[in-house]
């Protein structure tokens, strides 16, 4: 009886990735510990920035005022870097993860920013509304196009959570649900203003968004060469 012929690889659908050599920074456990030592030291320090902002001005942390707009740059950034980085990235996958990368950053700046009361015109509140329904249409479109090609993640499971592009999506997503209940408590918590909190945490998350524009959804960080080394 003839030998079965080998497994196709489960990479090659997508050629970019199937010709991409390892790469030495996912798996070098001393960078990863400097990167991790990095995030702390970047969330202690934007935690700290916030607190001397509040002694100064306390009407730092309300609505439509530096802490918020700082978010709001961050998460600008986020998508803007993504959609680029998306744009000229030959994976396929690197293309739909930035994508949607991209959608959720301006999804959460939608929310963050409240357009109308920035400028109290009624007439912005159909501007608003028009942007969030063109984010919705996105989010519909990336869906049609997307669930086709969800094969492209089968097997690559381990590799996509270990990735420092999800763990930073992660670390976001947490920061901006530790913030939630702060939302919702006296406006003083063992006497700390749980505005401000809540304010450090979201602008902590929008941070780690804006560091997914520089790191690869697969690999280690990149450069705008990159993808023309693959």
């Amino acid at each position: 009886m003839p030998d079965r012929p080998p497994a196709p690889d489960k990479d090659a659908a997508d050629p970019a990735i199937s010709r991409r050599p390892p790469d030495p920074q996912h798996h070098n456990p001393r960078r990863g510990l400097l990167l991790a030592l990095a995030l702390v030291l970047s969330v202690a320090l934007l935690s700290m920035l916030c607190q001397v902002l509040w002694q100064r001005d306390p009407d730092v942390v309300l609505e439509n005022h530096l802490l918020e707009n700082a978010q709001a740059t961050f998460l600008g950034l986020a998508a803007v870097l993504n959609l680029w980085r998306g744009h000229s990235a030959r994976s396929e996958f690197d293309r739909y993860a930035r994508m949607a990368m991209a959608l959720f950053a301006i999804s959460m700046l939608l929310r963050e920013v409240d357009i109308a009361r920035a400028d109290g015109s009624r007439y912005l509140d159909g501007i608003e509304l028009g942007l969030r329904s063109l984010v919705g249409v996105g989010w519909v479109v990336f869906a049609v196009k997307f669930f086709p090609r969800r094969a492209m993640i089968q097997g690559r499971s381990g590799a996509v959570l270990r990735s420092p592009f999800f763990l930073l999506v992660g670390l976001g997503c947490m920061f901006y649900a530790a913030s939630y209940p702060f939302d919702k408590f006296e406006p003083v918590i063992f006497g700390l203003n749980s505005v401000l909190v809540e304010e450090a945490l979201q602008l902590n998350a929008s941070f780690m968004f804006l560091l997914t524009g520089f790191v690869r959804p697969l690999g280690g960080s990149t450069l705008p060469a990159d993808d023309a080394r693959v």
